[in-house]
């Protein structure tokens, strides 16, 4: 009897357990970091950028500089928009695969989607010693949400692998901000913004957006200050423009917008049989 009272209580705090505990779907993940939850507004998510210094030391970027970082992606997005516009979230223990995978549930890119998530960047850093003197190489990984999510308009433009190398310095925050923040960092953004005003049907400013992306993405890889990456800095050229084709082209067929009218005109043109 006394087994059996055992057995019996053993299956009811199981039960009850199991259903305390929240089902595995997307919105409960993001609970690991409650900020993308409790942050209104368009935002940037910062995940685990795990970082390795000359002497052994290691940790996450995130969490050990978060002060640094927030003052310098405050700094990248005041220069780019209204200091309000876009918010950065700093989330050090979230742990995108390396390969981005992770996105390939439409689902959870739809929750993201819905808290309003631009861009998500994680990585690695490390520093490396030589007769040269200190340096520190990168390997960040970048996913634009919206590009994701709309694939079937921004092909090629939503996984982004950067690897850089930061020369004669043993500082890593400075490291990474240099790193994290150049011309691609503007482009992404503007990208993202590109292609969320266009799902709200706002042609002007998706139109405004991506023409800025490619103007900053020509200027920087002419002047070779892009780092090696994949896809290729040409190939992502090549997306921009395919995707600012498509913006005009759409705004053109809803008769709302209002720039170029020879552009216009020149796409409707090609469109009647």
């Amino acid at each position: 009897m006394k087994h059996g009272l055992l057995w019996f209580t053993a299956m009811t705090l199981a039960a009850l357990t199991a259903v305390g505990q929240p089902e595995p779907t997307p919105d409960n993940e993001l609970r690991a970091c409650e900020a993308i939850n409790n942050t209104s507004g368009a935002k940037v998510i910062l995940s685990q950028i795990e970082y390795t210094l000359s002497d052994g030391t290691s940790g996450i970027m995130t969490d050990d500089y978060d002060i640094g970082i927030q003052m310098a992606v405050l700094q990248a997005l005041g220069n780019l928009f209204d200091s309000d516009e876009i918010k950065s979230v700093l989330c050090g223990h979230r742990t995108p695969k390396s390969d981005g995978s992770d996105f390939d549930d439409s689902e959870y890119v739809k929750v993201l989607i819905g808290r309003d998530v631009l861009m998500e960047m994680w990585g690695k850093i490390r520093e490396r010693s030589s007769a040269s003197g200190p340096s520190f190489k990168a390997d960040l990984l970048i996913m634009i949400m919206p590009a994701r999510a709309y694939r079937d308009v921004a092909d090629g433009l939503d996984f982004h692998m950067l690897r850089s190398t930061i020369e004669q310095t043993d500082d890593v925050e400075e490291a990474f901000v240099d790193i994290a923040f150049g011309d691609e960092f503007e482009a992404y953004l503007c990208l993202a913004q590109a292609l969320r005003a266009f799902a709200n049907e706002e042609f002007d400013g998706a139109k405004s957006y991506v023409a800025k992306a490619r103007l900053v993405w020509q200027a920087a890889l002419e002047a070779g200050r892009l780092p090696s990456m994949e896809p290729t800095s040409e190939s992502v050229l090549n997306h921009i423009l395919n995707l600012e084709n498509k913006i005009v082209e759409a705004a053109a067929s809803s008769g709302s917008y209002s720039g170029d009218a020879v552009l216009v005109n020149s796409i409707l043109e090609k469109r009647e049989p």
